[in-house]
C-alpha cells in the first residue's frame, strides 16, 4: 500500500495534505488519525509545536465540537502556516494558535485544565516541558510526544522514567521515531 493509498483511506482533507507537505516533520496521516481519535473526548487540548497546523487540523477533527485547541509554537513563520490552517479547519473559533516560547507559554496556563497535551519538539526539550505538561493535565488527562526516540544523544531513559513515575498507565510504540502515550 502506498502512502497516497493510505492518505485517502484516512480520509485526510486535501488542506490537511497540502500543509503536512509544507512542514517538515509534520507527521504521516496515520499518526494525524491516531491523533484525533485519542482527542476523542478531549474538551480542552494544547499543543506544543504546531507542525505547522497538521496536528492540529487532526486534533480537531477528533475533538468534540465544541473542544478548543490551543496550539504554541515558537518559531513565527511556522506560527503563521498554523494560524492559516487552523482558521479553515476551526472557523468557529475552536483554535487557539499562540506564537512564543513554549515553557513560557505553558507556564501559564491553567492547572488541570486541559485533556490532552501533545510534545512535538526537539526530544532535547521533551524534559523540560514535562513538569509543566503534567501540571496543566487533569486527572485522567492523556500526554502524547512525538519523537521520544529520535535523538540518540538525550537521555530517554530519564524522561521515560518521570513519565512513569506520574502516569497511572503509558506505552511508546515504535511509530514518529517513538510516540508516547501516557494516561495521567
Amino acid at each position: 500500500m502506498t502512502d497516497t493509498d493510505l492518505t485517502a483511506i484516512l480520509d485526510e482533507d486535501p488542506e490537511t495534505s497540502a500543509a503536512r507537505a509544507a512542514q517538515p516533520g509534520a507527521p504521516a496521516a496515520e499518526i494525524g488519525a491516531l491523533l484525533a481519535v485519542l482527542a476523542s473526548s478531549a474538551r480542552s487540548v494544547v499543543e506544543v509545536g504546531s507542525a505547522g497546523g497538521v496536528t492540529g487540523r487532526w486534533l480537531l477533527r477528533g475533538m468534540p465540537d465544541r473542544g478548543i485547541l490551543t496550539s504554541l509554537e515558537p518559531q513565527r513563520d511556522v506560527h503563521d502556516r498554523t494560524s492559516v490552517a487552523l482558521a479553515t479547519a476551526a472557523a468557529d473559533g475552536r483554535a487557539r494558535p499562540i506564537q512564543g516560547d513554549a515553557a513560557t507559554v505553558l507556564g501559564r496556563l491553567a492547572d488541570d485544565g486541559y485533556q490532552l497535551v501533545l510534545l512535538q519538539t526537539p526530544p532535547a526539550t521533551l524534559a523540560d516541558l514535562l513538569a509543566e505538561s503534567f501540571r496543566v493535565l487533569a486527572p485522567g488527562g492523556v500526554l502524547i510526544a512525538r519523537r521520544v526516540l529520535a535523538d540518540d544523544t538525550v537521555d530517554q531513559t530519564t524522561f521515560l522514567s518521570e513519565v512513569r513515575d506520574a502516569a497511572t498507565s503509558f506505552t511508546l510504540l515504535p511509530i514518529d521515531d517513538g510516540l508516547l502515550v501516557a494516561k495521567i
